[in-house]
């Protein structure tokens, strides 16, 4: 049978022609991951371009010294995160009154953060 008395040089090229054809592999793949990633943002692109955009410019606000962007996005983000924390406690809206809403420091690697992201938009 064919590899029985397989000697250090023919161990040699297959280790080397098996290391070559990984490496090829693996760059096509990585080619074919990119123009799937090219294609999917032409496409959100695409999108973003046909639908109703804001044509008014958001001009900062200044409330006590400090810049504030009071746009439609930061009030309906608070309306979700209040939403959420009268979920949360279980209280009625009426009681809950919400003064400041900060963004913390991430405190997360990267990585964490990637799959918090990745969890969220699916």
């Amino acid at each position: 049978m064919f590899g029985d008395n397989i000697g250090f040089g023919n161990a040699g090229i297959v280790c080397v022609f098996s290391l070559i054809v990984v490496f090829f592999v693996l760059i096509i793949i990585s080619y074919l991951i990119d123009f799937v990633a090219a294609l999917l943002k032409k496409d959100k692109k695409a999108e973003s371009g046909t639908g109703k955009g804001k044509s008014a410019a958001v001009e900062p606000v200044s409330k006590n010294g400090i810049i504030t962007q009071d746009t439609e996005d930061n009030q309906r983000l608070a309306a979700i995160i209040t939403a959420a924390a009268v979920a949360f406690t279980g209280v009625s809206s009426n009681n809950l009154v919400v003064k400041k809403i900060t963004r913390l420091p991430a405190s997360d690697s990267a990585w964490g953060q990637m799959a918090r992201q990745e969890y969220i938009s699916k």
